[in-house]
């Protein structure tokens, strides 16, 4: 029997691809050089990788964004009074606008500035840079386009017709592609952390970033091909996970911003462990307490309305956590503009939860249901994250540009004004919610409905007083927050210079001893 011939031996299946794997890297590598480092290179600002470039693109964004959705929430305001107001053009008819302007504040405003928070603080709270500052600084400028496009085609129109899910599913996709962007600069942060204890934001943070995808993708994605109650609930549960997202965003801002403004530590981490896991099991189930002696099964009402009156529990621990901690440093909230806020914005946090807890009560809803009792809570809800957003900013973005904040005295004016203001946008509408819902109450039990046709009426000239007086208050959320942006212009340009907080100080590398 003749000898086998020897041969090369053939590779095995791992080495050809590890072989493959490392051709590819070759070519990806050779593609950047050629394509990718020439435009880098010529356009150094527009793609930074600066520390904390991300942050301040997205804090700049949300200014804009939070100066547009109050005009447009005041112009709102004023349309309710005198309706014809702007008439003669469709795309300032009251239904347009009112989405567009959720849609900038939910998106554009709230978001893209809780966004710029979690690019700050998960690199200071885990000891590591930012997984890719040009990825976070691209995804900003994705989200400013996306949430244009959306505006634009909400104003013209284009609609899905969905309660709450108005903006067109291309808008959608794009959102849910921004989000996932989002979760993963984040994650891949966290996971590289050198503090191996998870601090309480990055809690939130984590959980918000893992909640809103799923949440909106699923309710955007199936809602369409539901109608009727079905198409509802879907849209219900989708709005109830946005919300929680974002309140999640604010409340981990806010358990940032206040141990470092006052230099306290935090109260209990217990506490807020019992009022973290009580929110992410109630938070987005919800949704159909939109929908009370509706259509829907009762089960479904029952569920949302204990869940509703469950959020009173994290409320209270958020509450808790935060005067505890103030307990030795009450004098900070006098000297510390960021301190204020977070107060502030923590009571606003309580009053809106109290207002949906209390308003989801099958006894409350019989009276207030699908009246403004909705913008009190809603406007309660975004005055206390947008709060706790306005402390994040005067706290952090002064150190991020080497700059000594401009003036407290006006942070404090500031935050009057808007607490009055506030204040006043409240508990106006949720005295026209009792009032309306009396009013229609009155007319059912007297066999003559106001609900329908031209009695109507009745109900207008009743609330009529309460939406001035929401004119008044809305003005001035307004002009406080354009002494925000007064202020802050001014600690740019005039601010006395100061040292750049650096997300990430990078140990220096210890001295070598060298022999003599």
């Amino acid at each position: 029997m003749p000898p086998k011939k020897r041969g090369v031996r053939p590779p095995t299946l791992g080495e050809a691809m590890r072989a493959r794997q490392a051709e590819m890297k070759a070519r990806v590598e050779k593609m950047r050089l050629r394509f990718v480092e020439p435009i880098l290179a010529r356009f150094p600002r527009i793609l930074p990788t600066k520390p904390d470039s991300a942050a301040k693109y997205a804090i700049v964004s949300s200014l804009v964004w939070f100066t547009v959705g109050l005009l447009m929430a005041l112009l709102l305001a004023v349309k309710l009074v005198f309706p014809r107001l702007l008439a003669p053009f469709p795309w300032m008819s009251f239904g347009r606008l009112a989405a567009a302007e959720a849609a900038v504040m939910t998106w554009g405003a709230l978001f893209t500035g809780f966004v710029g928070a979690m690019f700050a603080i998960v690199p200071r709270t885990t000891g590591t840079k930012l997984w890719s500052e040009r990825i976070g600084a691209q995804t900003i400028m994705l989200h400013d386009q996306v949430v244009l496009a959306g505006v634009v085609l909400l104003l013209i129109g284009r609609t899905q017709g969905i309660g709450g899910l108005e903006l067109p599913w291309p808008i959608d996709i794009l959102i849910v592609n921004v989000m996932l962007m989002v979760m993963q600069n984040v994650v891949a942060t966290i996971v590289r952390r050198r503090e191996r204890t998870l601090a309480p934001p990055l809690w939130y943070f984590l959980a918000a970033v893992i909640v809103m995808p799923v949440t909106y993708a699923f309710g955007n994605l199936a809602a369409p091909w539901y109608f009727g109650v079905n198409q509802q609930i879907v849209s219900g549960f989708a709005l109830a996970g946005t919300a929680a997202g974002i309140t999640m965003l604010g409340v981990g801002t806010a358990y940032y911003v206040l141990p470092k403004a006052t230099g306290q530590p935090i109260y209990s981490e217990r506490v807020a462990l019992v009022g973290f896991w009580s929110f992410v099991f109630a938070a987005p189930w919800i949704g159909q307490i939109q929908s009370i002696f509706g259509p829907s099964q009762d089960y479904l009402e029952t569920t949302a309305i204990a869940f509703a009156g469950w959020l009173l529990i994290p409320a209270l621990c958020v509450f808790v956590n935060f005067w505890g901690t103030l307990r030795d440093a009450w004098d900070k909230a006098i000297s510390e503009p960021a301190v204020k806020f977070v107060v502030g914005g923590s009571l606003f946090l309580l009053f809106a939860t109290v207002l949906i807890g209390v308003g989801s009560l099958r006894s409350m809803q019989d009276v207030v249901g699908l009246t403004p009792w909705g913008i009190a809570t809603e406007t309660a809800l975004a005055g206390g994250l947008g709060f706790f957003l306005v402390a994040f900013i005067y706290h952090q973005f002064p150190k991020m540009i080497g700059r000594a904040l401009h003036s407290t005295l006006l942070a404090t004016r500031q935050f009057w004004i808007q607490t009055i203001g506030l204040l006043t946008v409240v508990v106006s509408m949720s005295i026209a919610g009792v009032v309306q819902g009396d009013v229609q109450i009155s007319g059912l039990k007297s066999a003559a409905p106001v609900s329908l046709g031209n009695r109507w009426e009745i109900i207008t000239e009743a609330v009529r007083p309460y939406f001035i007086i929401r004119i008044a208050g809305g003005a001035l959320v307004a002009f406080g927050f354009f002494i925000l942006i007064t202020n802050l212009i001014r600690t740019v340009t005039l601010g006395a210079d100061a040292d750049v907080e650096l997300p990430v100080i990078e140990s220096e590398p210890e001295p070598v001893a060298v022999p003599a």
